[in-house]
C-alpha cells in the first residue's frame, strides 16, 4: 500500500488496522506509519534525523517500540494557562526563598 493510499484510509480501516497491531509492541516502518498517522517517507525523515527512536537489528530493517512512538507523540507538551502560572509562582516564589536566604 502506498503513502497516498494510506493517507486516504477513513477511520474505520484505521480502526481495524489498529486493532491487527494493538497487540504487537514492537512495529515495523508500515504499522509505524499507520500508528502515527504519517505517510512513511516521513517517518524516514524521522528516523534520518534521528528525531524518533528507532532500531535496526540487521543494519537495514527498522523497528519501532510502542512506547517509544507514544513517547515521542507526547513530546513537545503545550501547557494550559493554569499550569503555566503555578510554574510561574513556583518560579518567583522559589527565587525570592533564594534571595532571603542568601542576605542571611
Amino acid at each position: 500500500m502506498n503513502n497516498e493510499k494510506i493517507m486516504n484510509l477513513n477511520k474505520n480501516e484505521i480502526s481495524s488496522i489498529d486493532q491487527d497491531h494493538s497487540h504487537k509492541e514492537i512495529l515495523n516502518v508500515y504499522e509505524a506509519s499507520l500508528y502515527l498517522r504519517i505517510a512513511k517517507s516521513t517517518l524516514y525523515k524521522l528516523t534520518s534525523a534521528r528525531k524518533i527512536t528507532h532500531y535496526c537489528p540487521q543494519g537495514k530493517l527498522i523497528y519501532f517500540k510502542k512506547s517509544d512512538l507514544d513517547q515521542f507523540l507526547l513530546k513537545n507538551k503545550q501547557e494550559t494557562v493554569e499550569e503555566s502560572v503555578c510554574e510561574a509562582k513556583k518560579f518567583i516564589n522559589l527565587n525570592q526563598f533564594k534571595a532571603k536566604n542568601s542576605k542571611k
